[in-house]
């Protein structure tokens, strides 16, 4: 009889990927999919809260820059809403300028009374609500000629 020869050569592999290695290929792409997706959607939120933002300046900055221009400012209280649904207040009042200590401590003389010059002085305190409760202050002072009584 003659002895057989046994091949102990290792086995190959054909060419391609096991299941286990498919599956941890897939886990791996959604974990980076759903990373991806998180980092798009925090970006989409910021691009519309400061598109928002920018409206409601555009808008304030409009509504100050009419004050005092076809009716005299007055000291009161408006209020009125935006198109885009944003609602303001705004509080007018003369303003008092803080009177300045004099550069050498001593006074040498009164200083002069508000209006006396012939222009009054008025600071304008807008709030603007939008967005679900966000709300943005604005202040300015406006000059205008004084009112004769």
């Amino acid at each position: 009889m003659g002895t057989q020869k046994m091949n102990l050569t290792p086995c190959r592999r054909s060419g391609g990927f096991t299941l286990l290695e498919v599956l941890a290929a897939i886990a791996l792409l959604a974990f980076a999919f759903a990373i991806g997706l998180r980092a798009m959607s925090g970006a989409l939120s910021n691009s519309m809260r400061g598109e928002a933002i920018t409206t409601v300046t555009l808008e304030a900055q409009s509504l100050l820059d009419d004050q005092g221009l076809v009716v005299p400012l007055s000291a009161g209280l408006q209020q009125g809403r935006f198109s885009d649904g944003s609602t303001w207040q705004m509080h007018t009042a003369k303003y008092a300028p803080p009177a300045m200590p004099p550069a050498n401590g001593f006074a040498t003389s009164p200083t002069q009374p508000v209006g006396s010059n012939g222009i009054d002085l008025f600071r304008l305190d807008l709030d603007v609500r939008y967005g679900g409760g966000r709300t943005l202050h604005f202040a300015t002072l406006r000059a205008q000629q004084a009112q004769q009584p």
